[in-house]
């Protein structure tokens, strides 16, 4: 009869172990699955921040450009180089 408690003893304690396991091992995928999660969300962040990055770089490329600052004082401040003849619309 003791014999038979040590052994249902030591089935209840394996079972308890195993049971533990399982648990811990089932929190860990799910805590691996958020962590893969949001690995993925920012990996696609920082791609979409490097394209941006480049477009921007682009901008300011053209943007630095001596044809374009020079358009844009044509435009915006009605500047000339010397020597140019400005005609007036006077019709407006």
């Amino acid at each position: 009869m003791k014999n038979k408690r040590k052994s249902n003893f030591k089935r209840i304690i394996y079972s308890a172990i195993i049971i533990y396991v399982g648990f811990i091992l089932l929190k860990q995928q799910a805590s691996l699955f958020d962590c893969q999660k949001q690995s993925a969300y920012y990996l696609s962040e920082v791609k979409k921040n490097k394209s941006l990055s480049q477009e921007l770089q682009k901008k300011k490329e053209v943007y630095n450009s001596d044809f374009f600052i020079e358009k844009m004082a044509r435009e915006k401040l009605g500047m000339v180089h010397s020597g140019e003849k400005i005609f007036k619309d006077i019709s407006r």
